[in-house]
């Protein structure tokens, strides 16, 4: 009978009488013998040298939030809004339409202008409605965005400073974007993110 080649690992050996006055030894796992060809043995392989090991791409929910929050700074920084496009839309005047798809949690754009407080962004608002009154406008137009950070009221002012987000018609009831406070630098931000 030929002679089964053996593969030795370190493995704990079993408890018996005579391995537990040896300690913590270790065990020769030897390979099972061949029944087929005389001279040729089996050797007991690891599954890993057939099936290469494959790590997964997929992020944990706190790396994908923060490649998440750094795309958005990035995208604050750099002033960038791909996929939009301003049209004149008649009898409503301008407006943004998608020129790509946007998933759900994409950033969509800035809701960009001043940064103001509360306080400032009110007294604002009572002029630019005098303003528009004075010039005979029925529907004043003032581009202000009001939110909550760090305990105290601010307001984004697009209505003489901003970008294609002031241009985004919003609805209540069938919102499509939500938005998100993005701090660049100390300062807080208005992200437009696609909601669905």
């Amino acid at each position: 009978t030929a002679k089964a080649a053996s593969k030795t690992t370190s493995a704990p050996a079993p408890r018996t009488a005579s391995s537990a006055s040896a300690g913590k030894a270790k065990a020769k796992v030897t390979a099972v013998k061949a029944k087929s060809t005389p001279g040729k043995s089996l050797v007991q392989t690891d599954i890993r040298e057939h099936f290469p090991s494959r790590r997964s791409s997929r992020l944990s929910d706190s790396a994908a939030k923060k490649d998440t929050e750094e795309f958005f700074v990035e995208m604050i920084r750099n002033k960038k809004e791909p996929g939009l496009k301003v049209v004149d839309i008649p009898g409503k005047g301008k407006g943004v339409l998608a020129e790509t798809p946007f998933g759900k949690g994409q950033f969509v754009c800035e809701y960009s202008g001043e940064l103001i407080s509360g306080a400032e962004a009110e007294r604002r608002e009572k002029a630019y409605n005098a303003e528009d009154t004075a010039k005979g406008v029925t529907e004043p137009m003032c581009y202000m965005y009001f939110f909550r950070y760090s305990d105290k009221t601010w307001c984004v002012d697009a209505t003489k400073v901003g970008r294609v987000g002031r241009l985004i018609n919003h609805s209540r009831k069938q919102a499509n974007l939500v938005t998100r406070l993005v701090c660049v630098d100390e300062t807080p931000h208005l992200a437009l993110v696609a909601k669905e």
